[in-house]
């Protein structure tokens, strides 16, 4: 069955038609022009100054639990067997400690660390004119990215600058 078209049916049709592809097509150019820049995150946490600060900060209070925990077990070498059996008690006690400390201080001190990072990574970013910014943790989340994307020097170099207040 052929259907007749008035003249005006036929032009709203044609026009939503080019207005369609119009549409389309602005939404293709539009996205073709995102600036999107490629980060490695492992690089970037591991190269952050504040990173960089808070493991020597855990590192010198676990030092300082590990001689503890050396100097009772000289101890427990000219010891008698009744003060063999407290020192064993603290020695666990202060390995149990230091177990907990480190795990909290590593989930603290990350999550602080990765807040700042993200203010940093978004003033960059609304510095740059970037609209994304990808940061995987491991090369296997991202396949192939061009040098000129890669910007993690650079992020690394703005976020030192602004977390040593320049």
């Amino acid at each position: 069955m052929k259907q007749n078209f008035s003249r005006t049916q036929l032009l709203v049709i044609v026009s939503v038609c080019i207005l369609a592809f119009a549409g389309g097509a602005l939404c293709v150019s539009a996205f073709s022009k995102k600036q999107v820049a490629y980060v490695d995150g492992r690089r970037l946490f591991d190269k952050f100054r504040m990173t960089i600060e808070a493991k020597k900060k855990g590192d010198q209070s676990i030092d300082g639990l590990n001689r503890q925990i050396e100097s009772l077990y000289a101890r427990m070498k000219v010891s008698s067997a009744g003060e063999n059996a407290r020192l064993v008690r603290e020695i666990a006690h202060l390995q149990d400690s230091m177990r907990s400390f480190e795990q909290q201080f590593v989930s603290n001190q990350t999550r602080q660390i990765f807040a700042r990072l993200k203010t940093y990574s978004t003033e960059f970013a609304q510095a740059k004119s970037y609209d994304l910014i990808l940061a995987p943790q491991d090369e296997t989340q991202v396949l192939f990215v061009q040098e000129q994307c890669d910007v993690t020097d650079e992020l690394i170099n703005y976020a030192n600058k602004r977390y040593e207040g320049n």
